[in-house]
């Protein structure tokens, strides 16, 4: 039980480092632009070190969400989200 803990809470930080990531890394927005489909862009973030499956980045970001403590601080979130999410979907 203790292990499926720890598996479940990677995937949680990791879509939390990529949150800061797109914030301050521009070379990074840039590179996620460059990738042509869905699967290309999830390895490429996966070899960068953000390892996780769409399912996870949306419990992830749903475990952000009730953790914020300011409609802004949500609303920070939420655009992040959208953009990752249009990134994914759009390619």
């Amino acid at each position: 039980m203790f292990k499926q803990l720890i598996y479940k809470a990677m995937p949680i930080k990791h879509v939390m480092s990529l949150y800061s990531e797109i914030e301050i890394n521009s070379l990074l927005r840039d590179q996620m632009y460059l990738h042509k489909n869905p699967t290309d862009l999830m390895n490429y973030l996966k070899m960068s070190g953000f390892d996780f499956t769409l399912d996870e980045f949306e419990d992830a970001t749903n475990i952000l969400h009730l953790q914020c403590q300011s409609y802004e601080e949500a609303d920070a979130l939420l655009q992040k989200a959208d953009w990752l999410r249009f990134q994914i979907s759009t390619i």
